[in-house]
């Protein structure tokens, strides 16, 4: 995404431009918006709207819109780009690109507006450049947004009553609390409904668990006939035989809760570098040199990733022996919260009934495969 464009409707007027973020030298003309209107017209119905347009120099830009009504105005917030990843689905962003749009032009007015719209640009920048796994990490990296989920955890709640439960921890604004739901929208955690008197519910319909898992022996395979080519040398199948059977010992007796209750896993993704090197081992076993290189020379690194089991290193040639992953599943362990909290009278029994029926359906949508790696 290249910027962020702003323009109010005006009935008489056309289009009336606000921002444009980052700044440039000048805004697009205005038979673009008169376009980007003509188009919102014959397709109110569709979530987003696209068009493409060939600029001076006969290169294609491509336009995303959102449209919000705000205080009796509507407001056009328009995304630009001048390359699209290829089979790049936005539908997928719809609701995020929503409650980020609505977020902003409900702040316009305000001292706030700004910063707004500069963490609107770096999120949304985010979202299209990154992968699942790493939209993720970036949940986990926030103290606030793992506050969030440890509510969410808990079962339904309104999007007020999580802001004020945020603002007792952590002395949260509240400003920019779509942004932050947002990430949650992105990987498929949460739902929002409105309810009756209940303005903005936030459901739990998966969660997320991080662990690690035997390597796919697939590219061990792969990787073993680049290294030996059509025969096999009979000292690599000794290694391979030796390798399964220390996977399996290790699988079989690994404490999986113990690890996951330390956080250790969760550090190890944190590291740019370390994630990078796991990365490339999903695919092919690598040289040690070049295990280096993508660690940056950290001699520290390459040494705790041993000690941790991580890796296996067989003459100068390094091996993937644990894979992390984080894996989402269906949350059934709410439904004991949710009682609770009805007992409680936390929570309404339209809340109460809708997590459930919700968890129900996604129950039944997964075919009981409760649990999905990521």
């Amino acid at each position: 995404m290249d910027k962020i464009i702003i323009i109010r409707w005006d009935t008489q007027l056309g289009p009336q431009p606000i921002i444009q973020y980052p700044p440039a030298k000048e805004m697009p003309k205005k038979d673009l918006f008169v376009k980007i209107w003509a188009k919102y017209e014959l397709q109110k119905e569709k979530s987003i709207i696209m068009l493409t347009t060939e600029d001076v120099d006969k290169k294609d830009k491509n336009y995303l819109t959102v449209t919000q009504q705000y205080e009796g105005e509507l407001y056009f917030f328009i995304l630009e780009f001048e390359r699209l990843q290829k089979d790049q689905n936005f539908e997928d962003y719809s609701e995020i690109l929503g409650s980020i749009s609505k977020n902003l032009i409900e702040l316009i007015h305000s001292d706030k507006f700004m910063r707004a719209l500069s963490e609107g640009y770096n999120q949304i920048k985010g979202f299209v450049k990154l992968e699942k796994e790493q939209n993720i990490i970036n949940i986990f990296k926030d103290k606030i947004k793992t506050h969030i989920l440890k509510v969410l955890e808990k079962g339904v709640i309104s999007k007020a009553k999580l802001i004020n439960k945020l603002k007792e921890n952590y002395g949260f604004s509240g400003e920019n609390i779509d942004l932050l739901l947002s990430s949650f929208l992105k990987v498929g955690l949460i739902l929002k409904k409105d309810l009756p008197g209940i303005k903005e519910c936030i459901f739990l319909v998966k969660d997320l668990i991080c662990i690690r898992i035997p390597p796919n022996l697939t590219t061990l395979n792969l990787g073993r006939k680049k290294l030996a080519g059509k025969k096999l040398k009979a000292s690599f199948k000794r290694f391979y035989k030796d390798y399964v059977k220390k996977l399996e010992v290790f699988f079989t007796n690994f404490d999986i809760i113990s690890e996951n209750k330390d956080n250790t896993l969760y550090a190890l993704f944190f590291n740019e570098n370390i994630y990078n090197l796991i990365k490339s081992l999903r695919e092919t076993n690598i040289p040690v040199e070049e295990a280096l290189m993508i660690l940056e020379d950290k001699q520290e690194l390459f040494d705790d990733l041993l000690d941790k089991t991580i890796i296996l290193e067989r003459k100068g040639i390094l091996y993937l022996f644990s894979d992390i992953r984080f894996v989402s599943f269906l949350p059934i362990f709410i439904l004991k919260n949710l009682k609770e909290r009805f007992d409680n009278l936390e929570i309404t029994s339209d809340q109460y009934v809708n997590h459930v029926e919700i968890l129900l359906s996604e129950l039944n949508k997964e075919k009981k495969e409760i649990y999905t790696i990521i």
